[in-house]
């Protein structure tokens, strides 16, 4: 468990390196930037903490001082919400754990029609977000039990109480 922490922590060190320089991008290895089809592209030029992005296509999201969930669509920087991390981007859809004024929820966003959609509304807090196309999966409730998201439906359904760190694959 403590080596898993200090890659966690590592790889985040390198992220918010790379971040803090304003170079959040679609990225490829240095010596093929100039390869045909590869493009890097600055996203921020500021002194916030720039943190956590994740790529999905030619979407790119991360949060902001751990606070605001920033979306670039290939053109234009949106910001999706002023209190929010734990971003996940997968197709056209964006999730992340924000936080209401008192505890946080899972917040859905649909790339394509532009939507936002709260996904819990409850007096527990949720962590440990990953999404996977229209679907989403977290820790929450008083056990910190596993629930489901379905996207297609709306329906959240718990699958386990006092799991761990669920994995989330296929839509």
């Amino acid at each position: 468990m403590e080596r898993q922490n200090v890659i966690v922590t590592a790889k985040r060190i390198l992220t918010s390196l790379i971040l803090t320089s304003g170079l959040i991008a679609i990225m490829a290895l240095p010596a093929m930037a100039d390869a045909p089809g590869w493009r890097i592209t600055r996203l921020t030029n500021n002194d916030l903490y720039d943190d956590s992005p994740m790529i999905s296509g030619s979407n790119v999201v991360w949060d902001q001082n751990w606070e605001r969930v920033l979306f670039y669509n290939g053109a234009t920087t949106i910001q999706l919400t002023d209190s929010g991390g734990e971003q996940q981007i997968s197709g056209s859809n964006i999730a992340w754990v924000g936080f209401d004024g008192s505890k946080t929820e899972v917040y859905f966003y649909n790339i394509l029609t532009g939507i936002t959609t709260q996904v819990t509304n409850n007096n527990y807090e949720e962590c440990l977000l990953r999404i996977s196309g229209t679907n989403a999966a977290w820790s929450g409730g008083v056990d910190y039990g596993v629930f489901f998201y379905n996207g297609s439906t709306g329906i959240t359904t718990k699958l386990a109480s006092d799991a761990g760190d669920q994995q989330i694959s296929g839509s």
